[in-house]
């Protein structure tokens, strides 16, 4: 009924919705909202999130900004012609109150769309399962280079005329920040030692005490080397563990004054503007440090049990293809870490060298690429992926350049 009634107002009126999770404008979606309020007024372009989240203060200065849980929501969502978000579409930006199954059952057949998935991070590790055409049935995936698109075209069921290598909206604001020489330490979780928030029933395999992820991080934290380093340099080392690791923040003694932990409250994005390097294990935040030029050193000390339990190898291997040196042990990431510090954080030249060849485009234009594509989805557009002078970084791209980086 709703459909109708409005059906000769909105008809025609090329609305696009964004988003992110219902209570959220912090990624790839806000960025190129943001972009599209400053840069193409005119495009019907609507924010959708909760009315009474926190962060709609941050969006509603752009305008046009619609409260999800309205009427008026659900009414210029099934006029929509582009369904926009960095997270799983319609799950978090589908009618409140019905899981996403049930709202395309329902309501299906009036939905006119093109889905564009914008991401949330790049994909290194073998996911498909989860994310192939067959499951997702989206219209446009965003990626960021050669070999992150070939593995979505090629592996993943898309084709290359439904992935664009654009790079990620939230890039163009990765601007660095100056102040304090600072070691980001931004290690991900494992689901065999953490119960996982989002699932109430699970129980974890291992005690997180007597992990060997906890005996890592926790020698790395308290190793004398590393903070008497920092403090002959006067470098800050800001522990910033995974949303699924924060209940578990006890085990670990840190009293050190070289050491700040941060935990709820802390902008991500910020922590890694204003890092000089970082430390991770396998969290794709590393690709946002890389594309800032910055130096990183991988702690990928459970590699073999990483990939038996929790993902699968992909086309990307920290060790042949990655933007720093690693590193399996504590006495061999605190070496690469003081050596990075003494050098003055700058980076080695064949991690420099594979950092260009995998991003190809590395400037501030993502949010303008993402948005043609988004804008021209109904086009043929050709053109040779990965160079420069291709605006959208389409087509299919030469043999010899599928797995480049």
């Amino acid at each position: 009924m709703l459909y109708w009634l409005f059906h000769p107002w909105l008809r025609g009126k090329d609305i696009w919705i964004i988003g992110e999770r219902e209570d959220t404008a912090q990624d790839n979606s806000y960025h190129l909202f943001k972009w599209i309020r400053t840069n193409e007024r005119r495009r019907r372009v609507y924010y959708a999130i909760n009315g009474t989240a926190a962060d709609r203060a941050k969006v509603a200065p752009l305008g046009r900004v619609i409260d999800r849980l309205s009427w008026k929501y659900r009414v210029y969502l099934l006029h929509a012609t582009r369904l926009i978000n960095a997270y799983d579409l319609e799950a978090y930006l589908g009618f409140p109150g019905l899981s996403k199954r049930a709202f395309l059952t329902g309501y299906g057949d009036l939905l006119r769309y093109k889905r564009v998935f914008l991401q949330h991070g790049v994909v290194y590790n073998d996911v498909a399962p989860s994310i192939h055409a067959q499951v997702t049935n989206v219209d446009m995936v965003l990626t960021t280079g050669r070999s992150e698109r070939a593995y979505y075209a090629e592996h993943c069921g898309y084709g290359y005329d439904r992935v664009a290598a654009t790079g990620l909206p939230r890039f163009d604001a990765l601007e660095p920040v100056r102040g304090p020489r600072r070691v980001l330490i931004m290690p991900t979780w494992r689901r065999d030692i953490v119960a996982p928030s989002y699932n109430k029933a699970a129980k974890p395999e291992i005690p997180f005490a007597a992990s060997e992820y906890y005996r890592f991080f926790s020698a790395l934290l308290r190793d004398e080397r590393l903070l008497a380093a920092c403090q002959r340099h006067d470098v800050q080392l800001e522990f910033m563990p995974h949303y699924e690791i924060r209940p578990y923040l006890k085990h670990f003694r840190i009293d050190h004054p070289s050491i700040t932990v941060s935990t709820t409250g802390r902008d991500v994005q910020l922590a890694m503007r204003e890092c000089s390097m970082l430390v991770t294990d396998y969290s794709s935040v590393f690709f946002d440090v890389a594309y800032m030029g910055k130096p990183i050193v991988y702690t990928n000390f459970d590699d073999e049990s990483f990939y038996s339990k929790h993902y699968k190898r992909g086309y990307f291997d920290l060790g042949r293809d990655g933007f720093g040196p690693a590193c399996a042990t504590v006495d061999r990431a605190v070496e690469e870490i003081i050596a990075s510090i003494e050098r003055g954080f700058e980076v080695e030249p064949r991690y420099r060298q594979r950092a260009e060849e995998f991003f190809v485009l590395r400037d501030t234009n993502n949010c303008r690429r993402a948005y043609d594509v988004i804008a021209t989805m109904d086009a043929a557009v050709a053109g040779d992926p990965g160079l420069p002078s291709a605006p959208l970084v389409m087509g299919r791209p030469e043999p010899q350049q599928a797995g480049r980086g």
